[in-house]
């Protein structure tokens, strides 16, 4: 959990931010593997540079604008110089899945509301159906944002 109530904290490397923890399930996932394998286990090897100061400050300067550590910003730069792309980084996927899968919790259950609603009432009336495309239209806003 995060450090205010109600909320999970989600960290990058280089950010850290609290969302909140309403409606999202964490059902069906399974806990993190209690031995995580080290960086050279999972094929990374480690690259050391040595620069001259007034070069490092200058890096420093660019990573600190761009807002990014120095050992990201640099990796950054040196995957680009491949045609890689740095932008996939799995922490920032893992968490805009999250952020995306609260969203997605938050429309189901105002759909629930609704459904409760419209079961008491026994009616629909011009509103609701407003709501309801409303959600529909941020339902498929989502989607597109996920789909590839």
């Amino acid at each position: 959990m995060g450090e205010k109530e109600g909320t999970i904290a989600v960290s990058d490397g280089n950010r850290r931010m609290e969302i909140p923890s309403e409606g999202i399930s964490f059902e069906g996932l399974r806990p993190p593997n209690p031995r995580k394998k080290s960086r050279r286990e999972r094929g990374f090897s480690t690259l050391s540079l040595d620069f001259k100061p007034e070069v490092l400050e200058e890096m420093k300067a660019r990573a600190e604008q761009e807002g990014l550590k120095l050992r990201s910003w640099a990796r950054k730069v040196l995957l680009e110089a491949l045609g890689k792309d740095p932008s996939i980084n799995p922490k920032e996927v893992m968490e805009a899945y999250r952020v995306l899968a609260g969203q997605v919790a938050r429309v189901g259950n105002n759909i629930n509301q609704i459904a409760r609603w419209c079961n008491k009432a026994r009616a629909v009336d011009r509103d609701v159906l407003e709501v309801l495309e409303k959600m529909d239209q941020r339902l498929a806003r989502i989607l597109e944002a996920v789909a590839p």
